[in-house]
């Protein structure tokens, strides 16, 4: 679950989707997910700059959707991310940090324009 100023998400991973919800009615303004989106168990989520970036556990991805409209907007996967099993994420300052929890590492994500994410072992945060 997050939330920017005016909306509050829910994620859901028995049925693989995200729920928007409008924080001043408390109404539901929609749901995304399916195939489209490749949210498969998903497990955490951050907003930042217009974008819901949301973990998938079951799925070694990272799905962003514009908080706006509900679109995708992207997804990573693939070994040059580093994704095994992000379970944590966190979006401060114009970047993204996702918890591997299979890996014990921390991928740094630069949205786009885009750049080469950085995969570092957590042991190594530590020294």
């Amino acid at each position: 679950m997050t939330a920017d100023r005016t909306t509050l998400w829910i994620a859901s991973e028995g049925t693989n989707s995200v729920s928007q919800i409008d924080t001043a009615t408390g109404r539901l303004v929609r749901v995304v997910g399916g195939a489209r989106y490749g949210l498969a168990d998903p497990t955490a989520m951050a907003v930042i700059d217009g974008r819901l970036w949301v973990t998938n556990a079951g799925a070694n991805s990272v799905t962003q959707i514009d908080v706006r409209t509900g679109r995708l907007v992207g997804y990573l996967t693939g070994a040059r991310f580093g994704f095994a099993s992000p379970a944590g994420l966190v979006a401060h300052l114009g970047r993204v940090w996702v918890m591997n929890q299979a890996a014990g590492s921390v991928t740094e994500l630069i949205p786009p324009p885009r750049q080469r994410p950085a995969t570092a072992p957590l042991s190594a945060a530590n020294n």
